[in-house]
């Protein structure tokens, strides 16, 4: 049999959670039956690209080096590289490869959805901007043959506010070696946080709630952002606070943590909150249906809790204490490893196939 060309479009490779979910993803693809070929919008090679870690998979990478809007440019791009190619089917994912996806040349085309349009458009674009992007992307996603969400709690959202119906497949990294069982009488207790420091993130608010601790907790930061000079200055003075800014070694910083804590105000399916729990760190988390979704596979992996109305953040780190790691690590392979998740998406592109 005739392996199946399959065009994955993305706007870049620059480290975050869709990039890591499509690697994650191709990693687990058997390359038996697929030739893959990754089109990536803007330059692969920046600061921040996964550009070498996808040159590991044998795969194509291929790129328009382009960072502009004009859709009918990208279309017409798309268009030959489909031809050439010979593509029977094209997976997109983020705005600028929805929209700009021809209409007549694919003969199947996935999209794979990883924000809440509106309000993740609204936070980053204002007010106008945002309700355009919004009727531009749900107008082009009605025109796929199937939209995966990377959630349960996205796929709900778009079915209520724009009539639009998807699958979901919960997103999933790989799984690592389970970090040592925590001693319940240890006398430093370290949180961490893994992200970008912007308003979506709400790390204001998370510093705010740690910042009015009374134990012998530390928190340490890790990430870059718009917010991260002010914030830096404004807890300059607690010594239990320390900004480590972006990192490439997260790994190494996890497992030397006891808590993973997140105060984000919108996400998919956060692929950071994912890294933790994959080697059994239990994670406090925002009152958000995603993080609800997540602590609802399974009560071992953590704590919700309301960042502005709570304030009991002590009595949720005692309670994470407690849960049992092997669990938590038992758990994400069962629900949100990377095998799981690439299963169930070479299920649905078979079964476009059949």
């Amino acid at each position: 049999m005739n392996k199946k060309n399959i065009l994955f479009v993305i706007s870049s490779l620059e480290k975050g959670g869709p990039v890591n979910q499509l690697f994650e993803l191709l990693s687990k693809i058997d390359e038996s039956s697929f030739n893959i070929i990754v089109l990536s919008l803007s330059s692969l090679k920046n600061e921040k690209s996964r550009y070498k870690d996808f040159l590991k998979l044998n795969i194509e990478l291929i790129s328009l080096n382009y960072d502009g809007y004009n859709f009918f440019k990208i279309n017409h791009e798309l268009k030959n590289i489909i031809l050439h190619k010979n593509i029977d089917m094209v997976i997109s994912q983020g705005f600028r490869s929805d929209i700009s996806l021809p209409k007549s040349v694919i003969p199947k085309k996935i999209s794979i959805l990883h924000n809440y349009i509106y309000p993740d458009y609204r936070h980053e674009y204002g007010l106008i901007k945002s309700i355009v992007m919004s009727i531009l992307h749900i107008n082009a996603l009605k025109k796929v043959d199937t939209v995966i969400s990377v959630s349960q709690s996205v796929s709900e959202y778009i079915k209520l506010k724009y009539n639009l119906n998807s699958k979901y497949i919960r997103n999933g990294v790989k799984e690592k070696e389970e970090k040592r069982s925590l001693c319940k009488e240890k006398k430093l207790i370290n949180l961490v946080y893994v992200g970008n420091l912007d308003k979506r993130k709400n790390v204001k608010a998370l510093l705010k709630s740690f910042d009015m601790l009374d134990g012998n907790f530390r928190l340490r930061i890790v990430g870059s952002g718009p917010e991260e000079e002010i914030l830096r200055k404004q807890y300059s003075f607690n010594s239990k606070i320390i900004f480590e800014g972006y990192s490439n070694h997260v790994d190494d910083i996890l497992y030397k943590s006891d808590i993973f804590i997140s105060a984000s105000t919108f996400e998919g399916l956060p692929m950071a909150v994912l890294e933790a729990l994959s080697i059994g760190i239990p994670c406090i988390l925002s009152n958000i249906p995603p993080h609800n979704e997540i602590i609802n596979l399974n009560k071992c992996f953590g704590e919700i809790y309301n960042f502005n109305k709570d304030n009991n953040l002590d009595e949720k780190i005692q309670s994470c204490i407690k849960k049992d790691r092997q669990d938590i690590h038992t758990n994400f392979i069962k629900y949100l490893s990377s095998s799981r998740m690439a299963k169930e998406y070479i299920d649905i592109i078979n079964n476009k196939f059949d």
